[in-house]
C-alpha cells in the first residue's frame, strides 16, 4: 500500500502549504490593523512546519537490505505551531490617528508586504510541486493497472477491460445478504498500509463467470455448482 502512503504524504504537504498562503494573506490584510481582539497592534504571524514519521535512513537501508522494500508509513509534514513575529512595530508619525501616542506616533504592524509576497509565492510553488507529485503517483498507478491487465489478458487469452467501479455506501440496516444468496465471501487481510477489514462478496453468477474465464469456456447456468473446486477460483 505504498501508493496510499505517498498520497497521504502529498496531501499533508498541500495542507501545510495552503495554511502558509492563508497566513500570508492574513498578514497582508492586517498590515494597517492597530487593534486586535486580544488588544494592541496586530503582530505578523508565521507558520512553523515539522516533519513526522518516515523513520531514519538507517531504517530504510536495513529494510531494503532484507528485501522488504521501504514503506513510509504514517509520514509527511504538519504544522507545529503558528507563532507571532517578535520584531518591533513600525512607528509612523500620524498625530491624527486615534491610536497615536502622546508624541503623535502610531505603532503599525510589523508586516513587510515584500516578504509576505515572497512567502506566498514560495508556498504556492511548494503546493504546485505536491500536486505534480500526486499526479505522477496517479499516473504510475494507471500504468501499473494497465500492465496488470495486460498480464492477466495474456494468461487468460481474453480481453481485459479496466473500468471505474460504482461505489455505494450502505448502513448495516440497509444491506441485506438475502438478495445476494447464494454467494461466496472472501475476507481480505491487510498486511500493511491499511487497517480494518475488507470482505468481497461474489454472487453465484459472478463466480460462474470467473471460473468460465479461467477455464476458457462458457459454463451454462444450469450446469454450474458452487462446489469446493469452483469456490477455490475466487479464494
Amino acid at each position: 500500500m505504498a501508493f496510499l502512503s505517498s498520497f497521504d504524504i502529498c496531501a499533508s504537504g498541500m495542507s501545510a502549504q495552503r495554511l502558509r498562503m492563508d497566513i500570508a494573506a492574513e498578514n497582508v490584510a492586517n498590515m494597517t490593523s492597530t487593534r486586535t481582539e486580544a488588544g494592541g497592534t496586530y503582530r505578523r504571524k508565521d507558520v512553523v512546519l515539522e516533519s513526522y514519521g518516515g523513520g531514519t535512513f538507517q531504517d530504510a537501508l536495513r529494510s531494503a537490505s532484507r528485501g522488504m522494500g521501504f514503506s513510509s508509513g504514517a509520514a509527511g509534514v504538519r504544522v507545529a505551531q503558528i507563532i507571532e513575529d517578535d520584531r518591533e512595530f513600525k512607528r509612523v508619525y500620524n498625530p491624527e490617528h486615534p491610536d497615536a501616542d502622546e508624541e503623535g506616533y502610531v505603532s503599525m504592524p510589523n508586516v513587510d508586504v515584500l516578504k509576505e509576497t515572497v512567502d506566498s509565492m514560495s508556498a504556492t510553488r511548494s503546493y504546485e510541486a505536491n500536486v505534480t507529485a500526486l499526479n505522477a503517483i496517479g499516473e504510475i498507478m494507471n500504468i501499473s493497472l494497465g500492465a496488470s491487465a495486460t498480464a492477466i489478458s495474456t494468461l487468460l487469452g481474453t480481453k481485459v477491460n479496466i473500468t471505474t467501479p460504482v461505489a455505494q455506501v450502505l448502513s448495516s440496516d440497509e444491506f441485506s445478504f438475502k438478495r445476494m444468496e447464494p454467494a461466496v465471501g472472501v475476507d481480505i487481510a491487510y498486511v500493511k498500509g491499511l487497517s480494518g477489514s475488507n470482505v468481497m462478496i461474489f454472487r453465484r453468477n459472478d463466480v460462474r463467470v470467473i471460473v468460465g474465464i479461467m477455464m476458457g469456456m462458457e459454463i451454462p447456468e444450469e450446469e454450474f455448482e458452487l462446489d469446493e473446486m469452483n469456490i477455490s477460483a475466487v479464494c
